[in-house]
Parts: structure tokens; sequence; C-alpha cells
């Protein structure tokens, strides 16, 4: 799950995207990466799915990680 810095553009991911492409290429595991769907949200919504003096996700994060991840869970329980 991408951390906030780089849901909120203030760090890049391009470290922790590079280890998970490895992971999945060496077990066969599936990669999704929501973090093209998160960042399309706009600035101030990527702000509010943390907690004004907490890191934690908020519940709108957890309702936008749920809608990036719902079409790969049905596409691997529905083939």
């Amino acid at each position: 799950i991408p951390l906030y810095q780089h849901v909120e553009e203030n760090a890049s991911p391009k470290y922790y995207q590079a280890r998970f492409r490895e992971v999945a290429a060496e077990t066969g595991a599936i990669l999704h990466d929501p973090l093209i769907d998160l960042t399309s949200y706009s600035k101030e919504d990527r702000r509010n799915f943390r907690f004004k003096k907490d890191i934690h996700p908020t519940p709108q994060y957890h309702m936008a990680l749920a809608g990036s991840l719902a079409p790969v869970l049905r596409s691997v329980i529905y083939p």
C-alpha cells in the first residue's frame, strides 16, 4: 500500500515499485499498484486520505483503495 508521501507526491515511489515488480516476477504474484488510481484524486482529497495530526489512513483512503483493488480482485475471483 503506498505511503502518504507517495500518494501526496512528496516522495518518489520508484524504489518500492521496483522491488514489488521484482517480487511479482520472481513469484508469479499478481501485481497491482493502486498509486495511479490514488493520485488521480485532487491534492485536497489526497491530503484528506490521512488524518490532520496523524499519518494513519482515513476512511476516505480506505474507500479509494478499495475502489482500486475491487476490479483486480473481481478478475481473480471471477476469471
